[in-house]
């Protein structure tokens, strides 16, 4: 019938076509930098030093089935800011979740280990596989190892979100993690952070795995002073004020948290969609954050101000990518609104769903879309 021929106005829309559902703060433009079918689900990347994309593709989530999670190598040839050539660097991993460029490969976060891959024969795809850290939470697919970072210190560092009781599935999702392990140095004693519930640091070149304070559930990120910055699903700003080595020095100063909340909008704020017929499934939560992830302080250089010192975090659930102005009070920080009543990147499209955020070597703001 001629109603089965009729054009579908979306969503789902094709990547091109998506541009026009967003909505950007005044001064900024935003351009598509990869898509379907070169790169799918994608929930973390990192940019190498040749410049070139490795992109985390989740795509088994949230069913806990065979390992397909992959590893996609994304490279702009052409200079033009659109990465158009797409490898699959690896496959076979479960509820991959973050990437991080290491020596001469890659390191890939994927419960319960840390992988080391790499290259060495140059056909984009990684024929060295290598768990080099062992041990995490495998069993929440929300409370998973990621974010991984390495330190101006050169300790690589990590979000490994606390776990917790679970009342609806405790035999599942209530169980921890192993102590963390080097596998193929069984003479390093191992650290239980999962009981600690903190944050973690390592050193794979001195075999060395450390607690860090603060705990962060999707995210991690480092602002120009090298202050740390987490979150949580419902608090979408974490300032790790004083790290874990500084605290140990004295055993009996009590501090009841390492973290400082620094908005002045709530700790679980109210946000500002733009969704046509948006889709909730928490709806004691709609209008507040409740899926903050993937954050990014920025320190690219070139923003103008004020979001040169700003602090940028996604919210999936309700379509939008938030911002707040990070001002410096005493040893933390107030983050303040960047945009009045209104976002600094949300979309009528329901189908948006941003995750992640990171800075390119061109200083603009990456945003990956899983676009479910």
């Amino acid at each position: 019938s001629a109603g089965c021929r009729a054009k579908v106005n979306g969503p789902p829309f094709a990547p091109k076509e998506a541009l026009a559902t967003f909505r950007l703060s005044e001064g900024f433009r935003i351009e598509l930098v990869a898509g379907e079918p070169d790169v799918a689900d994608p929930v973390a990347m990192a940019f190498d030093p040749q410049g070139r994309i490795y992109a985390v593709e989740m795509i088994d989530y949230p069913d806990d089935r065979e390992p397909e999670g992959r590893i996609r190598l994304l490279e702009d040839r052409d200079g033009d800011g659109r990465f158009e050539t797409s490898f699959v660097f690896a496959d076979g991993f479960h509820f991959p979740t973050g990437v991080m460029p290491w020596k001469d490969g890659i390191l890939v976060a994927a419960a319960p280990d840390i992988f080391y891959l790499v290259d060495t024969d140059g056909d984009h795809r990684a024929d060295k596989r290598q768990v080099l850290l062992s041990g995490f939470n495998p069993f929440n697919p929300q409370l998973r190892v990621n974010g991984l970072l390495y330190g101006i210190d050169n300790w690589i560092y990590g979000a490994y979100p606390k776990y917790g009781p679970s009342r609806r599935n405790p035999e599942q999702f209530g169980k921890p993690g192993s102590p963390l392990h080097f596998p193929d140095h069984p003479e390093v004693p191992p650290v239980d952070i999962a009981q600690l519930g903190t944050d973690f640091r390592f050193r794979p070149d001195q075999l060395k795995i450390d607690s860090t304070a603060g705990n962060s559930q999707y995210g991690n990120t480092f602002n120009e002073r090298q202050h740390r910055f987490g979150l949580w699903n419902n608090n979408h700003i974490r300032h790790m004020v004083i790290e874990s080595k500084y605290l140990e020095r004295n055993p009996y100063q009590s501090v009841a948290s390492a973290m400082q909340f620094p908005s002045d909008h709530e700790n679980q704020s109210i946000v500002y969609p733009i969704t046509d017929r948006p889709i909730y499934i928490h709806e004691s939560q709609v209008g507040m954050f409740t899926s903050a992830c993937g954050n990014t302080a920025y320190a690219g250089g070139n923003f103008p101000a004020p979001y040169d010192h700003s602090y940028f975090v996604c919210e999936p659930v309700h379509n939008l990518v938030h911002s707040d102005l990070l001002t410096p009070r005493g040893a933390t920080y107030v983050a303040q609104r960047s945009v009045d009543k209104a976002e600094f990147l949300a979309s009528t499209d329901g189908w948006f769903k941003p995750v992640f955020t990171t800075v390119g070597p061109d200083g603009t703001l990456y945003v990956m879309d899983y676009y479910r």
